[in-house]
């Protein structure tokens, strides 16, 4: 059920998120191919660690060892603030923000390109806190994917190369499948075979063409 209403007929901005293995980015990917434009926000993410007054805050706050050839390394930060929420906490408070406006410039680029006659149809984010962060407002629709407790366990397990326990505790880190589901505008389920997930996005594609075609 589409649970939002805030159409913009011309250019639909449409956030992707879900909990950590759900298959999100896979989703996102897809997108891509088919020739949509898709912002990620882990790749600002990362792109933002290592700017200088971020990086120093991050060593201000978690010291040297979060280094690796005089850069931040992911690895180490994520295994040292996932056991910590108070760490978890001053990272986001750190990290989040120029994410968030980063994130909001790009989507008022797009409004302006728009008014500017460059019509885009479709532009997708990718954004795996959306609604822990709070901007799900920011967007016409917001999809959740959704998948099953075990599977969003073994992938994480074996595509991050860590112990059940750490996937678990990065998993409590996150706002559950349920909330997230019930904040949605649409939730895709994925529990099935990869050709099988690829025919649901295939939909909703073209139920997203439909609204920005303003037929909705």
């Amino acid at each position: 059920m589409m649970k939002q209403s805030r159409i913009n007929k011309d250019t639909l901005t449409v956030a992707i998120t879900g909990s950590i293995g759900s298959g999100k980015s896979l989703a996102a990917g897809w997108f891509e191919k088919k020739g949509y434009e898709v912002i990620y926000a882990d790749r600002i993410s990362h792109q933002l660690l290592n700017k200088s007054e971020i990086k120093q805050k991050l060593i201000a706050e978690f010291g040297n060892d979060i280094l690796r050839n005089n850069r931040i390394d992911r690895s180490k930060l994520g295994r040292l603030v996932f056991i910590d929420s108070d760490k978890l906490k001053k990272l986001n408070d750190v990290i989040h923000p120029p994410i968030i406006a980063h994130i909001k410039t790009k989507i008022e680029q797009v409004k302006t390109a728009q008014d500017n006659g460059n019509e885009k149809t479709l532009i997708f984010f990718e954004i795996p806190l959306l609604f822990e962060t709070g901007i799900e407002s920011c967007f016409d629709v917001t999809v959740n994917i959704s998948a099953d407790y075990e599977d969003r366990v073994r992938r994480i397990m074996l595509r991050n190369e860590l112990s059940r326990e750490e996937v678990e505790r990065r998993m409590k880190s996150q706002l559950s499948d349920a909330v997230k589901a019930e904040k949605a505008s649409i939730t895709i389920i994925n529990k099935c075979r990869v050709e099988c997930f690829y025919n649901s996005l295939n939909l909703l594609l073209q139920f997203l063409i439909f609204l920005s075609e303003g037929k909705f």
